[in-house]
């Protein structure tokens, strides 16, 4: 991952684990597009306990879709206008 890296396609990757994304917000700070549709192994998109929300500065359009297992999303993106995230039945927390 590169600090210059603005759009970010992971799409139907079943080993995406809820870990990677505190990497992701620490060397793409100036991520706009992040799709992580169909990826199954996702149960959570957060920060830590002391910071729950994920920093994402840049982020103007994420797609979560069909990410089956996934039940909460919490981020802060100042910029995001588009938020997609159709056929998820798990998820009963979003904070943004």
């Amino acid at each position: 991952l590169h600090g210059r890296l603005e759009v970010l396609q992971l799409d139907y990757c079943a080993k995406i684990g809820d870990d990677l994304f505190s990497y992701i917000t620490t060397k793409c700070p100036n991520l706009k597009v992040l799709s992580l549709r169909g990826c199954s192994s996702l149960t959570a998109i957060k920060g830590s306990f002391f910071n729950p929300l994920l920093e994402f500065p840049c982020l103007t359009t994420l797609d979560v879709s069909n990410c089956i297992n996934l039940n909460t999303l919490q981020i802060r993106a100042p910029s995001l206008q588009t938020l997609v995230g159709k056929h998820n039945p798990k998820l009963t927390k979003v904070e943004y």
